[in-house]
């Protein structure tokens, strides 16, 4: 493990993002807490709002203290259990309301594709200042089977080629985002 104290040039890029502002949309359900969007003014007045991922790094007022780490975001709760099994219960999350809003969906449809297995938040909750996202059906990054050109379902990564040699299955490894949301 690298000694961060006994390097004295840690340094990472920050600073907005030339053409762009960072906006947040604010979330009810979770107070304190914004959904990041990255806003690009056009030249008719208008402007668009594009999903954003990278974090307080582009936020102008953020404080980056590489030596403490990130703050965790708002509303976090960790040790009462997982995402799936808080879903099942009914329960939405803070996890779930920032992802709703990010999606531009309905909280209870991220809840429910969850509880029912048909979309997954690779949420850690030892990591409690990360940005959750979606991975689903229903979602703007998702996972896919590729065909091949005989019509057979093939996987996308050479560890999935070597674990079905091995004998182990794995799941598909590709993410695409929607077309549609671009």
């Amino acid at each position: 493990m690298t000694d961060l104290s006994a390097s004295a040039d840690l340094a990472v890029t920050t600073g907005p993002i030339e053409g762009s502002t960072k906006v947040y949309r604010r979330l009810a359900a979770v107070p304190g807490s914004g959904v990041p969007f990255r806003r690009v003014n056009l030249s008719n007045g208008e402007h668009l709002d594009l999903y954003d991922t990278s974090g307080p790094y582009t936020d102008p007022d953020a404080r980056i203290d590489l030596h403490s780490g990130l703050p965790p975001r708002a509303g976090v709760v960790r040790d009462r259990g997982t995402q799936l099994q808080r879903a099942r219960e009914g329960e939405i999350t803070a996890e779930m309301a920032f992802i709703a809003e990010r999606e531009a969906v309905p909280a209870e449809l991220v809840r429910g594709e969850v509880a029912r297995g048909r979309a997954v938040i690779p949420a850690n909750h030892n990591h409690p200042e990360s940005e959750p996202m979606v991975i689903g059906k229903a979602f703007a990054v998702k996972t896919r089977w590729r065909s091949s050109p005989n019509g057979r379902a093939c996987r996308l990564s050479s560890f999935a080629a070597r674990s079905r040699e091995a004998g182990r299955s794995s799941p598909p490894t590709t993410t695409i985002p929607r077309a549609s949301r671009w």
